[in-house]
Parts: C-alpha cells; structure tokens; sequence
C-alpha cells in the first residue's frame, strides 16, 4: 500500500459525518454535503474528506453511501463496521499485530513511519487507525470522565466543607426581590479572559462573557468582594 493511500480524518470530522448519516441518508455524498455538515470545511477541505470517505468505502465512486457505511452509522452495527474499515483502510499484517490490544498512539506512530510515512502524516493518520480501533470508546470515556462527579471515596476536608455550609446559610436568607432565571453557561468563544498579577509572581485569571455590561461587571466584582469578605471571617473563626 503506498503510503500517499492511507486515509486521514479529524475526530470532530469523524463524528461530524457518522452523525449526519444517522439523521439522514443523502441520495449521494457531495462537497457540498459535507460542507453543510462538517463545520468549517470549504470547498478543497471538502472534496479532500469526500476522497477519504471514498478510500475507507463508506462513499463509492458515484458518491453514494455503500451498505459498509450503512453499518457503521448504526449502532447496533457500529463495532463490526469498524472492524471492516481498518481492514479496508490499513495492512492486514499491521491490523492483526495490533488486535484485542489497546494500542497507543505511539506504537501506530511508529508502525506507519516504518512504511514510510512522515512523521506528522504518519499522526494524522494514527488518529483515525485509534478512531477505529477503539470504536471511538477513549474519546467517550474521557468525556464522561470530564462530566462525571468526584468519586465518594476521595478525602473531604471537611473544614472546607464546613465553610461552604455556612456560606451558603448567608446566602440562602430570603430576599423580597425576584432573581433573573439563570442562563446557561457561555460557550468558550463567547468568553474573555481577565488576568491580574498576584504576589511572588503568580498569576490569578478569571473569565467573564465579551459582551458583559458595565452594570454586569460592577455586580461581579462586589460578589468577589463579598466572597473575600466571608473568607477573612471564615480564616478568622468567626461563625
């Protein structure tokens, strides 16, 4: 296999195209298909990720979706689907080396660079070789690691966890005025990066939406007045 035909996707692409086929099956992949679907691609990037769909046979020549493509858009299907495109895509040799492992990047890395491979295309392509062969499973299981509570078996200090109490005792007294529904988190583009030098050269960011008001910012800062205020009590004994 020359080393020019081994395939390359992003992972963002990856589950960008598995999951417009789950909505909808076009009638043929076209540039313009994946340009509505994969944000940011234009014209070139697209045609260039319509060739790789073709080269791992999930697209044939026409542009239409294969009955392999069909599989690795359904779930229930999924895992054999990946299993037939790594055989499709890669060497037979490299694949069985490699199988009912947990291979790391690295090894993958390798193996592609002894075929000749850069070493930056032999990572481009290292990432979908793993994409495949993990069915996708370490990028959800960090995701749910980032989503998932702390586990109940880590330490508590619970002078920490007795200040919290009383501090939400302060803020939990009833107020006549009526609170603004809470909105919900700003996505990190839409957000601004605040930076303010402490002492011994350290460093103290906070980040707060670009399009805060002026009256917005004011209402900020006294709440991290009043949270330093509770602190020095807290740092003081006092209740």
């Amino acid at each position: 296999m020359n080393k020019e035909r081994f395939p390359q996707m992003s992972e963002a692409a990856y589950f960008l195209i598995r999951s417009a086929l789950q909505r909808a099956v076009p009638a043929t992949v076209t540039p313009e298909w994946v340009m509505a679907n994969v944000h940011g691609y234009e014209k070139n990037s697209a045609r260039a990720l319509l060739g790789r769909l073709r080269l791992l046979e999930l697209v044939d020549d026409e542009g239409r979706v294969t009955e392999l493509a069909q599989r690795w858009r359904i779930d229930e299907s999924y895992d054999q689907a990946c299993d037939a495109i790594l055989r499709n895509a890669f060497p037979a040799d490299m694949v069985d080396a490699l199988s009912g492992t947990e291979p790391e990047r690295e090894v993958v890395e390798k193996l592609l660079m002894a075929r000749g491979l850069g070493a930056r295309t032999a990572a481009n392509v290292a990432r979908l070789f793993l994409l495949l062969a993990s069915r996708g499973e370490r990028e959800r299981a960090a995701e749910r690691t980032r989503e998932a509570p702390a586990s109940a078996s880590e330490p508590v200090d619970k002078s920490a966890e007795a200040k919290a109490r009383r501090t939400r005792r302060r803020r939990a007294r009833p107020t006549t005025v009526e609170q603004p529904p809470i909105s919900a988190p700003a996505p990190p583009s839409a957000m601004t990066v605040l930076r303010y030098f402490l002492e011994n050269g350290r460093l103290a960011e906070l980040s707060i939406p670009r399009d805060i008001s002026t009256r917005e910012r004011r209402k900020l800062f006294c709440h991290l007045e009043i949270d330093l205020r509770d602190a020095d009590r807290d740092e003081d004994g006092q209740p």
